[in-house]
Parts: C-alpha cells; sequence; structure tokens
C-alpha cells in the first residue's frame, strides 16, 4: 500500500525527490557564458553503421538560446563534435561515440562564443543490459475501494488484458502486451463468470507465453495463516492445473515485507520453481540496518528438503517496490523513461541501493555512519515490475508497448522486454548457475505488527483455524464409518475460504479513520467487510465442527446405550499421539435434569471421574441445561474415550482456599492480587522456581504503552525515521487488584482478579491449575476502551532461565535462536503459531498463547523505525516473553483504534532438562490449539458401530509430528494431512488401527517443517 489520501501521481513530493536524484547524476558539471551543462556517461547503446556506440548525456541549462559547440576528446582525437542550438532553459544531448571495452579518460569542452571550459570526464564500459519489465496489477482487496469493487475491477482487468493482447498482436513480439496475474482469487472469479469464447482466449494466451499466472490466491501476512489453510491457498492453482492443462511455475508475493518459512515448503512441494516478491517497507522495516544488504539477487530459496525456488525480490529503496518501473517513467511516456531509466540502471550498477538518500516513499535513506557493505548489482539482466500507474489496484496499460517499441527501435541496449516471471527465471536459471547465493530459513515479517490492532477479530479467526481442521477430522471419519451421507464439504471450505481473506494482507482502506462509501476514504465500510471475514470464519467453524460432533457421536455410541446410563459421553482426541486434558460437554435438561446427580464413569476403566457443573448462562435465551467439564485421562491418538452419566449423589467438593496460594499435582502458585500476576511458580516435580522473581516485570502483568505521535495521519508513524525514546509517551501497568472469585474443587484451583489499568475499562485475569493436567491456564479478560491515541498492550511473562535456547513454533516449522534466517528478517517482534519454549540445563519451559501471535523476547521495542528497546541497556534478557497483545500504530490499511471485550488465553507448562521440548510446546499448546471434543451420544444410538469404550484411529510414532486433519480421497479413500515439527528429517509407520485400511500400515518421511498429504485406501 503506497499511497496517501489523495491518488498518487509522478508529481507527487515522495516521488518527485526520489527522481530528481536520478537527475541529479552527473560525471561533471560546468557553466561558461551563463550555460550550465552537466555530463555523464550513461548505460545506453545504439547500434550504427559504424558499430556499437554508447551515450554521453549532455544536460544544458541555458540562460537565454544561443549556439553551443560540444566536444569530447582524448590526447590523441576528437572523438564526438556537436554543435547545439540551445533553446532557453533546459536542453538534453546525446553524444555518441564508439563503444569502449575499458575505462577512458576523455576531455570534455563547452564552447559558447569565445568562451570556453573544459572539464575530465571518463568514458564507462556499459553493460548489455536486458531488462524483462513485469507488467501486473498490485491486489490489494481493498484499501483503494471497498473490496466488492476490487473483485469487479481486477475482473474487468482481466477484460482488458484480452483486448490489449489482441491490440499489441502485430507489435514486435518484446513489445507484444505481457501480463503477470499477482493472485488467483480475481482469477477464479473471472473463469466463473465470463462466457467460454473468452476463457479459451485467455488460455490460449497463457499457453503462448502471453499471460502468467501466479500460484498464490493473495499477498499474505503468511506467518498468521495456519498450514493448513496456507496450503488451501494453492488450490485455486492447482485446479486451474487440472482443469486447463497449463503450467503454473512462479509464485508472487508483494507489499507484505516478509514470507514464512511455511511458504517455502509448500511451494517447492507443489513445484512451483520461482517467487518474485516486492517488499514495501512502507517506512516500517529497516532490513538494510541489519543484515539486508547480505541478500543478493536473485538468490536461492532452500528449504530443509534442499529444494529451493529462485527467488527475485525487490523492495523500497529499489524504487517502491512493485513500482519501481513507474518510478523511473514506465507507464507514463517514453521521454520520462530515456530520461530517468538508464540513470536508475547506473546507480543500481555503481551502489548497492539505486536511492541512497530520504527519496523514496518509505525510504529513509541511510542513516550518517551506516556501512553500506551491500554489493551493486552485478549481473546485466534485470527483473523490472510496472503497473499500468503508480498506484494499487492499477489497470493494465498498452503505454508500456508503446514505449518498449519505441525505445528497441532506438537503442540496442538496454533491451526491453515485456515479460512474464517465468521468461526471466528462465533466463536467470541458465545464465547464473552457481553464481546465485542460497540462503535458508524464515523470511521474517516486518509488517506482523500490524495484526495486533484487531485483537479481538484476530482471536475469532485463530479460533476457526483450531476447530475447523478438527471438524473435517471427525466428518472425514464419519464418512469412513459409515455415516449418513452429508454435504458438510461446502462449510468448510466456506470457513477457509473466510479465514484465507482476513489473513490477506489489506485489512482496511488507506485511510482507516474515515466513513465514505468508495475510494481511500471508505475506511469504515472496508472495516466492516473485513472484519466480518473472521466472524463468518469463527460462526462457519462452528457450525461445521457441530454438525461433525453430531455424526460422529451417533457411531461412537455404545448400541446398548451401556446398560441403562443416564447418558453416554464420548470424547475424541484429535492429535496423532494420546492426551489427557480437559473437555467440557453441555448436558441439556431434556437428556439430564436440572437437578439430577449423577456419577461420571469412564466406561473403559470402570472408575469415577472428578468433574465440574456449570449453569447455562444468560439462561432465558439459551438452551436450558448445565456444561459438564472433567479431564479426559489416556484419549488415544485421533481415537476417542466413552463415559457414562449414572445415576448417584453428587461428589463435588469445593473448598474454602487461601486467595494468593493455588496448587495442583504438579505445580504451586503464588498470586499476587494487587497487580493480578503470579509471584511465583513452582515444579513441584523438579522444585524449580519457574518465574524471574527479581524481574522488573512481574509475571503476566499487564503493561499499557503511550505514544507521542499524532492519529489519523496517512503514514505517519511510517514517515518518522529515526525513533527514539521521546515517543515513548508513558509507561503504565495494571493495580488495584481485587479477587472477585475463588474456588477450589476435585478438578482444578482456580482464581479471578479484576483490575484496574490505564487504557481499558477493567482486566480480569483468572489463573487455573487443574488438578491432573501439567499446566497452568491463564484468561485475561480485557475490557479495551476505543482509543485514537497510539497505544500498545502488552502481556509480561518472565521466566527463570540462564541464556536459554529458544523456539518458536512458526507456520511450518519452528525457528530456534540459531535457526538460519533469510537476512533482513525482523528480529524485534514476530508472530508465532502457538508455543514458545526456552531451555537450560535446569529445565525446560513452554509458554503458549491462543488469540495474540506477536511476541517480542528480551525487551519492549519501540513500535517506530528502527524499533530501539527500551527498557534494558545491557544484553537482553532472553527469558523474558512479551506477548504484544494490542496495538494501533499503522496509520494506513490496519485499523485506527479498538476497543470492547477480548480474550487472551495463555499457557504454561514446564519439563525436565533433557526432554523433547518442541513435544513440550505442543503439549501446552495443545488445550486451545487442538482441544479435545466431547460429545454427547444419542439417546437411541440406532447408528452405532458397536465400537469398543475407547479405541484409535490413527497413530504417529514420531514425538514431534502430528496429524493435522483428515479429508476424503475419491470414493473409498482418505487423505490424512501431517506436519512435523522435528528439527531432522524423520521416518515413521503410521498406523491406522481403528479403520479398515487395504494395506495396513504406512511408511512416512518427513522433513522438518513439512506438510504432506498421505493418501490410503480403504476396504469395500
Amino acid at each position: 500500500m503506497s499511497s496517501v489520501s489523495r491518488p498518487l501521481t509522478l508529481g507527487g513530493r515522495f516521488h518527485d525527490a526520489a527522481r530528481a536524484t536520478l537527475r541529479a547524476r552527473a560525471d561533471l558539471d560546468v557553466t561558461v557564458a551563463g550555460v550550465r551543462s552537466r555530463a555523464t556517461s550513461i548505460p545506453l547503446v545504439k547500434r550504427t553503421p559504424e558499430g556499437l556506440q554508447q551515450v554521453v548525456r549532455v544536460e544544458l541549462e541555458a540562460a537565454s538560446a544561443g549556439d553551443v559547440l560540444l566536444t569530447l576528446r582524448t590526447d590523441k582525437r576528437v572523438l564526438v563534435e556537436r554543435s547545439v542550438k540551445a533553446a532557453a532553459g533546459r536542453n538534453v544531448e546525446y553524444l555518441l561515440v564508439r563503444e569502449v571495452d575499458k575505462a577512458t579518460p576523455c576531455t570534455f569542452d563547452i564552447t559558447v562564443g569565445e568562451s570556453r571550459a573544459s572539464a575530465a570526464l571518463e568514458l564507462r564500459p556499459q553493460r548489455h543490459w536486458r531488462i524483462f519489465l513485469i507488467h501486473q496489477s498490485h491486489l490489494d482487496i481493498g484499501y483503494t475501494d471497498p473490496q466488492d469493487l476490487i473483485l469487479h475491477h481486477h475482473a474487468a482487468f482481466l477484460d482488458a488484458v484480452l483486448d490489449l493482447a489482441e491490440r499489441s498482436d502485430t507489435l514486435p513480439d518484446d513489445a507484444r502486451f505481457r501480463w503477470n496475474v499477482e493472485a488467483t482469487w480475481p482469477l477464479d472469479y473471472w473463469l466463473r463468470t465470463r462466457p467460454a469464447a473468452d476463457r479459451r482466449r485467455f488460455l490460449d494466451l497463457a499457453k503462448a507465453g502471453r499471460i502468467e499466472v501466479a500460484a498464490l490466491s493473495f499477498n499474505m501476512h503468511s506467518e498468521i495463516y495456519s498450514i493448513d489453510e496456507l496450503a488451501r491457498q494453492l488450490a485455486i492453482a492447482q485446479r486451474l492445473r487440472d482443469e486447463y492443462e497449463f503450467s503454473i511455475d512462479t509464485a508472487m508475493q508483494t507489499d507484505v515485507p516478509g514470507t514464512t518459512v511455511g511458504l517455502l515448503n509448500l511451494l517447492t512441494e507443489a513445484g512451483v520453481r520461482y517467487l518474485s516478491v516486492a517488499h514495501n517497507y512502507a517506512g516500517r522495516s529497516v532490513p538494510h540496518l541489519l543484515d539486508g544488504q547480505r541478500l543478493t539477487r536473485p538468490f536461492r530459496w532452500r528449504a530443509a528438503s534442499g529444494k529451493s525456488l529462485l527467488t527475485w525480490y525487490t523492495d523500497t529503496p529499489h524504487g517502491v517496490a512493485y513500482m519501481e518501473g513507474n518510478l523511473v517513467g514506465f507507464g507514463e511516456a517514453y521521454e520520462a523513461a530515456i530520461e530517468l531509466f538508464p540513470a536508475y540502471l547506473a546507480a543500481l550498477a555503481e551502489q548497492p541501493y539505486p536511492y541512497v538518500g530520504a527519496e523514496a516513499f518509505g525510504w529513509f535513506g541511510t542513516p550518517p555512519g551506516t556501512n553500506l557493505t551491500g554489493r551493486p548489482y552485478p549481473h546485466d539482466i534485470l527483473h523490472f515490475r510496472v503497473n499500468g500507474e503508480l498506484a494499487d489496484n492499477a489497470p493494465p496499460s498498452l503505454v508500456l508497448s508503446e514505449i518498449v517499441g519505441k525505445w528497441n527501435a532506438e537503442w540496442e541496449y538496454p533491451h526491453i522486454r515485456l515479460a512474464t516471471n517465468r521468461e526471466f527465471f528462465e533466463v536467470a536459471e541458465r545464465e547464473l548457475g552457481d553464481r546465485v547465493e542460497t540462503f535458508e530459513g524464515d523470511w521474517t515479517d516486518w509488517w506482523a505488527d500490524g495484526v495486533g490492532s484487531a485483537a479481538r477479530e484476530l482471536g475469532f479467526n485463530r479460533s476457526a483455524q483450531v476447530l475447523t481442521p478438527i471438524a473435517q477430522a471427525m466428518h472425514t471419519l464419519s464418512d469412513a464409518l459409515g455415516a449418513e451421507k452429508s454435504e458438510w464439504q461446502h462449510g468448510v471450505e466456506a470457513a477457509y475460504e473466510a479465514m484465507g481473506l482476513f489473513d490477506e494482507h489489506t485489512w482496511g482502506a488507506a485511510n482507516p479513520w474515515t466513513d465514505r462509501l468508495e475510494q481511500y476514504d471508505s475506511g469504515a465500510l472496508q472495516w466492516q467487510r473485513k472484519s466480518d471475514f473472521a466472524r463468518q470464519a469463527r460462526d462457519l467453524a462452528v457450525l461445521s465442527h457441530e454438525h461433525a460432533t453430531i455424526r460422529l457421536g451417533r457411531l461412537l455410541a455404545a448400541p446398548d446405550r451401556a446398560l441403562g446410563a443416564l447418558a453416554q459421553l464420548a470424547v475424541f482426541n484429535p492429535n496423532g499421539w494420546g492426551r489427557t486434558d480437559i473437555v467440557e460437554v453441555f448436558l441439556p435438561a431434556t437428556r439430564v435434569a436440572q437437578d439430577q446427580r449423577f456419577e461420571l464413569i469412564d466406561e473403559a476403566g470402570g472408575n469415577a471421574q472428578s468433574y465440574e457443573l456449570r449453569e447455562q448462562a444468560h439462561a432465558v435465551h439459551r438452551p436450558r441445561g448445565r456444561w459438564l467439564r472433567f479431564v479426559a485421562q489416556n484419549v488415544p491418538p485421533l481415537g476417542y474415550r466413552r463415559y457414562l452419566l449414572r445415576n448417584a449423589p453428587s461428589a463435588l467438593v469445593d473448598d474454602s482456599a487461601a486467595a494468593t496460594t493455588l496448587e495442583s499435582s504438579h505445580y504451586r502458585a503464588e498470586v499476587d492480587v494487587e497487580r493480578g500476576t503470579l509471584s511465583s511458580l513452582v515444579d513441584l516435580a523438579t522444585r524449580r522456581e519457574l518465574l524471574q522473581l527479581d524481574s522488573p516485570f512481574a509475571f503476566n502483568q499487564y503493561i499499557y504503552d503511550q505514544y507521542g505521535s499524532a492519529s489519523n495521519f496517512n503514514h505517519l508513524s511510517g514517515r518518522i525515521p529515526w525513533g527514539d525514546m521521546w515517543l515513548l509517551g508513558r509507561r503504565s501497568v495494571a493495580e488495584k487488584g481485587v479477587v472477585i472469585e475463588r474456588s477450589r474443587t476435585s478438578l482444578a484451583d482456580r482464581v479471578r482478579i479484576r483490575l484496574r489499568g490505564v487504557g481499558s475499562d477493567w482486566i480480569e485475569t483468572t489463573y487455573e491449575l487443574l488438578r491432573e493436567v501439567p499446566r497452568v491456564d491463564i484468561l485475561n479478560r480485557v475490557h479495551k476502551l476505543p482509543l485514537q491515541e497510539k497505544e500498545s498492550v502488552y502481556f509480561a511473562f518472565p521466566f527463570r532461565a540462564d541464556k536459554p535456547k529458544v523456539a518458536y513454533e512458526i507456520t511450518g516449522g519452528v525457528d530456534t535462536s540459531g535457526s538460519p534466517r533469510v537476512p533482513g528478517s525482523a528480529r524485534h517482534m514476530r508472530a508465532i503459531r502457538h508455543w514458545i519454549t526456552l531451555d537450560d540445563d535446569e529445565g525446560q519451559v513452554a509458554w503458549a498463547t491462543a488469540e495474540a501471535p506477536l511476541i517480542e523476547i528480551g525487551d519492549l521495542h519501540l513500535p517506530y523505525s528502527p524499533f530501539p528497546r527500551t527498557f534494558a541497556s545491557g544484553p537482553a534478557d532472553e527469558a523474558t516473553v512479551f506477548s504484544w497483545a494490542m496495538n494501533n500504530i499503522w496509520d494506513t490499511n490496519f485499523p485506527g483504534r479498538q476497543g470492547g471485550e477480548t480474550v487472551f488465553r495463555y499457557a504454561v507448562g514446564s519439563a525436565a532438562a533433557g526432554s523433547d521440548s518442541r513435544r513440550l510446546g505442543m503439549q501446552v499448546a495443545a488445550g486451545f490449539s487442538r482441544p479435545l471434543v466431547g460429545m454427547l451420544c444419542p439417546p437411541k444410538p440406532d447408528h452405532a458401530k458397536g465400537l469398543l469404550p475407547t479405541g484409535s484411529f490413527s497413530e504417529v510414532t514420531r514425538s514431534a509430528v502430528d496429524i493435522v486433519t483428515l479429508a476424503p480421497a475419491g470414493d473409498r479413500g482418505l487423505t490424512l494431512y501431517l506436519t512435523s515439527l522435528a528439527p531432522e528429517p524423520v521416518e515413521f509407520e503410521l498406523r491406522l488401527p481403528g479403520l479398515p485400511v487395504r494395506d495396513g500400515p504406512a511408511r512416512v518421511r518427513l522433513w522438518p517443517g513439512e506438510y504432506r498429504a498421505v493418501v490410503v485406501e480403504l476396504q469395500d
């Protein structure tokens, strides 16, 4: 997103400065008799009868019209002499000299009347540039107009593509119109709504290389996608491959400055070979101040499997990212391009960035004292993006064809071709060979902080990410076990589409605080639609999950209703490993009377289980009944366990307990009621104190920061070049806590505290220690005030660990403090999936988050470039985790305020030194990332399959491998989707004991981070 509150034009103040930098390039500057001359050797080469000749560009600024003589000579001869009738004002001349193959010192003379001035000029050998001009439209689903208009506009752009291709058919091949479809989402709509003749024309152009379709559906904040949701962003491309039989080799990602390693894994496994990215800094990315200058173009981005993507990136300092061609005149006119583009190429060949000062939008140049270690671009082939206009969501244009045709007719080099991504990459692959460097690891996103601007909606979408694959797995198992047929797939597909559209990178209008009907100022309408995606995803996920629970519950019931029990329950475990965890089931009053006392019996073991009952909230408007809550123990992998409710006296116990001490079989916690925090947390098995008791931050402390920049000024937070501590207006914490609930039962020990904190109406914190589950659960409920002032909300979690090894679960793998990352990755914050582990010589701690993915480690960073630390001056404390729960820092695209009630759930667990830390992270997070599913079996189990009281349908025998979901595969098969978070390749046996598999156990090998579909055939 690079627009301001009015449509950007090439005369805009940001881009004029960038162009002025190119115009200012000169090898000499002399004035004589009122005529100023500036000359420079530029990379323009012309073919003449005398052979190839290169250009010295001379710019004359004359006070009045008159004759000027220009001469270029060496010590031995005159190379060129030209008499010019200069007009008053600015004049440009191109002097042609025979091409040189080494630096050649020359003298430049300018003569006006009787006056002459001379200066030294060096003729430099010029590259024979070949430019691949990549014409596209950057898809923002919103930002410039409401989302519905964007879809219609991009469909109309594809209509125009057909027209422009036809109109350019008679042009030279290099100038013929070509189009790169950046994202498949609007193309999918277009193919569904256009006549067959238009579809055939499109496919013919694609097969002829005039159109290339990139592989992904949107431009994405890929780090906030779940791995299964991210994999579905390739579904449209795969369908196009299957239905229309044309190749899709390239993926594009535009705007967002970072891409998760999970996308690398998915693309390489899908047969995609090339990746083109354009990183828009927006004034909030500073990779060049870290190690970003190490990153070369192009490079190979290699996955753990050894497969790689040949990757091209451009960014803001190379020309406003995806508008680099527009910035130098392409899309405007030949006259603008011939003036600016050669200077751009000269700068590119001579310095690390073509724009080194604070000239371009979102680029402040390099601060004084910065060591520019990057190398000038070394190759003579160049991938160069251009839009039809200097704007997002720009229509295609034939102007580029006109410019290219005129350029190539005039100049031999640079040779320009309107091209597809594939054309460039095939040439680069063939010609650059082993000169291309290889990098590995995550490419951590600088814009991830923006997702904290809508914590409630983000939580809704993350809830959908949890429920949807579980619902799909239960539906698939129900089908495999012979349930009644159901069209359940539509609900699952719709949920995935909605969650993907929410996680897509456009979160709102250019000016999100506005409320007009269209264009940049349609902020309210755009946010209503965007937030609807999250609510729709959650609602569809809940409905699909409920439907799947009913279907599977009918099949898991005991056929005889288990000898007169009041009711039967079943608990389903979606994981590929056994679980003991909390589960909740609603007991309708029509099935179990409100005053009915009962005992809960594990049918397999025959023993009674502890439980709690909670009355239905808002009862006069909701189904009458109670919520049963208990710990289901040893639920088998991808399996179930049945329970019975038998008539018996209730054995519920609620002991009185001190407000400040909580205890379970695994942990003892001390509570600081005043601050609503934990003052101690001891692992009873190891006697280890898990908290850093002398930290300046308390454990689970609410921290509120307010900043000094103004609100409602487009891109303002990205226009502050060197943010420092003066921007931190104040920092405060929650206080004045009071206990509003305290309970100790045979199931759990818990306390709920209400606090006051700046920025919020109130904060409620609940700590719960389940007796039989080795985990501490934390629930923070914040009633946020909807403030426009710039702010952040954090929760601090200081752990006691000495220089720990840190591991983060991310989309498609695990990143660690020692893992490689693509140079230039963000390091001050990041988005994770659910868990972090801290591992030192004394043991391991895992921390997990449900709704809030943004974290910082060791210190709080000022959320303004260059993101300095705000607290510590020494080495960062790597054992303190900060959950960055909320912010409104951005002044474009992301909401400028958020308010109302929002929930943030966290969990903590620990293990002895030497344990499997990744399994620990998975286990601690599973309570909310993969919750057990409780279901009430029907009173008349006429569809029951006679299954044993407990059983497993599939089991994974490796600790850091899990089953993500299941899906049907044809008429008599199913697909298991597996992922590995192990640090090394793993090979294991996939067992399916509860399913009628035709060929028995499957042998599977997974690379680190791999997401793999394993298809098994079922017996008839």
